[in-house]
């Protein structure tokens, strides 16, 4: 066998792998490569249990809020009242 075979294989083999993560980077939006691995640059997103998740915490979040507002509203209506 050759050395410059073997050479050549190689850098075939390279090239094909470059061509490779070009066309990666190229058709996949937020993914790129980065020495030689594809990295995911793509911003996380929530699954539709933790988005459900979220909407009821902030329900009871509002509901809490309303009844805080409702109260101070009833104790400065008595408080006239009182007067």
């Amino acid at each position: 066998m050759d050395g410059g075979n073997n050479f050549s294989r190689t850098h075939k083999h390279r090239n094909k792998i470059l061509n490779m993560e070009n066309k990666i980077s190229d058709f996949v939006d937020g993914l790129y490569v980065k020495n030689g691995r594809l990295i995911n640059g793509r911003p996380n997103s929530m699954m539709g249990i933790e988005k459900v998740s979220k909407m009821r915490q902030e329900v009871k979040r509002q509901k809490n809020i309303q009844e805080i507002s409702e109260g101070i509203q009833r104790a400065k209506t008595l408080e006239s009242f009182m007067d």
